[in-house]
Parts: structure tokens; sequence; C-alpha cells
């Protein structure tokens, strides 16, 4: 127990210089987002997920393309942008890779695509 104490006071000792890279944000939020707004939407899963149905007006760039950080180099970096996967997982570590690219406004979907879904929100196909 006194060891994974120490460990954690070193992770976090050693990481003060780690600004918050993204904010996460529910359902609720997102709609706000969507409607005050001008938001840029990207869904991160592959394009076949996407097809099968998304987020109005969402884009689609998938985390597996081999060019999925090139992709973001022609975006305005200064835009608010908000990632969505199925479940959180892609879109959060592509939110890291957002902000080490230098983007301030970058916000990740708790719980992606399926909380979406399963509190009956529109979908698109």
């Amino acid at each position: 127990m006194r060891c994974s104490f120490v460990i954690l006071s070193l992770f976090f000792c050693c990481n003060k210089n780690v600004k918050t890279t993204f904010k996460n944000i529910n359902i609720d939020k997102l709609e706000v987002l969507i409607n005050e707004n001008d938001v840029k939407l990207i869904d991160v899963r592959s394009p076949s997920e996407f097809n099968d149905g998304h987020i109005e007006n969402a884009i689609n760039i998938d985390y597996y393309d081999g060019n999925f950080s090139k992709i973001f180099d022609n975006l305005d970096k200064s835009q608010a942008i908000v990632l969505y996967c199925k479940s959180g997982r892609r879109s959060s570590k592509s939110a890291v890779k957002l902000v080490e690219k230098g983007f301030n406004n970058v916000y990740n979907l708790n719980g992606g695509f399926e909380v979406w879904a399963f509190k009956g929100k529109d979908i698109q196909y």
C-alpha cells in the first residue's frame, strides 16, 4: 500500500507541468456546444461504423487511418473540436494527439456514440 502511494505521489509530483489536455463532456454539454458554438464534430470511428449511424454534421476521420494525424494539419487549431467514437477510448486518444499538435479547444464525448444512441438522440445515416 505504501509503495503505491509513493509511486502515485511521484507521478503527480513529476507531472505538475502537464496541462489539462482536453475536456471530457457529456451529451447535454455536447448539445449546448452544437447549438451555441461553431464546433467541428469529428467521429473517429471506422467508415463502416460511421455509415451505420452518426451524429448529424459529424465528419468521419478514422482513428486507424495511416494519415490520421496529418489530416488534422488542415484544420483551424483555434476552433472548438468535439471528438467521439463508439465508447470514448479512441476519441480520448485522439484528443491527446490534437492537443500535442497545438489544438487548444478540444472536447471528448464521454461514453461516445453508444451513449448518444442509448439516450435516443437523433442519428444520421
